[in-house]
């Protein structure tokens, strides 16, 4: 203005480009082999925000969401998850997020028993990362958290003993009949040898 008037100016308006910033980054997660996984990640700054998710450093395919999900995973998923959050004027990078991957025993589930044939049977497994079937029964009286299953038929009427002998872990043992989990008939059990040792025959 001056003493013969006044002109006001176009409205002028300021934009503060802020750059990414992570403010939750992905949690490290352990699944079992077979699963989903889904990692996600909350970032601010000047929209729009650009996402590039990475293995073990190296970018993924099409991983450019805020969320990854990754499905039937295996050992072969496990690694190292970080994402790159970009915009016009910088670029953040999330702390990695480890995926660990469980691969339980074969024959974890009553369902998925391996088969033994004969009458001389020497098997071999392990119950590492084993788990506990909702509704499985009590072996011996005693909850098994890390079970496996066999099962056999007799090929011809007699005694039969079954043993966990040459084992290095405490174990227990039970036998029964029945074609499911929820049908089953115990026939035999025990915690301790009777002979002896923390393994088990019956």
């Amino acid at each position: 203005s001056n003493p013969t008037g006044s002109i006001t100016s176009a409205v002028a308006t300021l934009t503060v480009n802020v750059p990414p910033s992570i403010s939750v980054p992905p949690q490290s997660q352990t699944v079992p082999a077979g699963t989903s996984v889904a990692f996600a990640v909350s970032a601010a700054g000047t929209q729009p925000l650009a996402y590039q998710w990475q293995w073990n450093g190296s970018p993924i395919t099409g991983a450019t969401s805020s969320a990854l999900t990754l499905t039937n995973v295996q050992s072969s998923n496990v690694g190292d998850y970080a994402v790159a959050v970009t915009n016009a004027v910088g670029q953040a990078m999330s702390a990695a997020a480890k995926l660990t991957v469980v691969v339980r025993p074969p024959n974890d589930d009553f369902a998925s028993r391996i088969q033994l044939v004969g009458s001389s049977i020497a098997a071999e497994g392990t119950n590492v990362n084993a788990s506990q079937e909702t509704g499985e029964p009590n072996h011996a009286g005693k909850p098994a958290t890390r079970s496996v299953w066999w099962s056999w038929r007799a090929p011809e009427s007699g005694a039969v003993t079954v043993s966990t002998s040459g084992t290095g872990i405490d174990t227990l043992l039970g036998v029964y009949t029945g074609a499911t989990l929820a049908s089953l008939v115990p026939v035999a059990s025990n915690d301790d040898d009777p002979e002896g040792g923390s393994t088990s025959r019956v």
